[in-house]
């Protein structure tokens, strides 16, 4: 296993190492004394997948709110994905900051996002599949996000807004508001 920190704290890139022989590849996506050897000691009570249909299709910038906080581990199961996190803990040497990363079927590669943390991705291929494995339970009164095309954090999804694929729900995600504790 091989574990890069990222420029946002505590948000890890692991990236699993298979096993190949003739026959192809044989690989233990999660095993949990592993993740304990890496200080990632989580509960995780949900596994969650999307199945998008199209590329450009985008979703999030998603996150659940105290006490109802959420860690995730994800993971493109299937195609590529641009996979983008924003920095909401105030308290964090890395408040506001945006991190993305390229996670495509092949790579074994998981992204573990602790909570404070807003989290979407956009499709990159068609048939793209992506993989979560959730801590926490989910709250519909507490789960919320941030607009993907907040002006404040200028994000580059790697695609025009007009060509964007998205929920109803996410397209009228609130933008950021600097008063507004997300998390402390």
């Amino acid at each position: 296993m091989n574990i890069t920190k990222t420029t946002i704290n505590n948000l890890q890139i692991i990236q699993i190492k298979p096993i190949g022989d003739p026959r192809g590849e044989a690989v233990q996506i999660y095993e949990k004394e592993a993740f304990l050897k890496i200080n990632i000691d989580e509960s995780f009570n949900q596994d969650f997948l999307t199945n998008s249909l199209q590329k450009k299709t985008l979703r999030g910038l998603h996150f659940q709110t105290e006490p109802h906080h959420q860690n995730k581990l994800v993971r493109c199961q299937r195609g590529a994905i641009l996979d983008v996190t924003v920095d909401l803990r105030r308290s964090s040497p890395t408040y506001r900051q945006i991190f993305s990363v390229t996670l495509q079927e092949d790579d074994w590669t998981w992204l573990y996002i602790p909570s404070g943390i807003a989290h979407g991705f956009i499709t990159l291929i068609n048939n793209t599949q992506v993989t979560y494995k959730i801590s926490g339970k989910y709250s519909p009164e507490h789960a919320t996000g941030i607009n993907w095309n907040d002006p404040e954090f200028n994000i580059d999804w790697k695609v025009s807004s007009s060509h964007v694929i998205l929920s109803d729900k996410d397209r009228n995600l609130p933008n950021f508001e600097e008063d507004q504790i997300y998390f402390p």
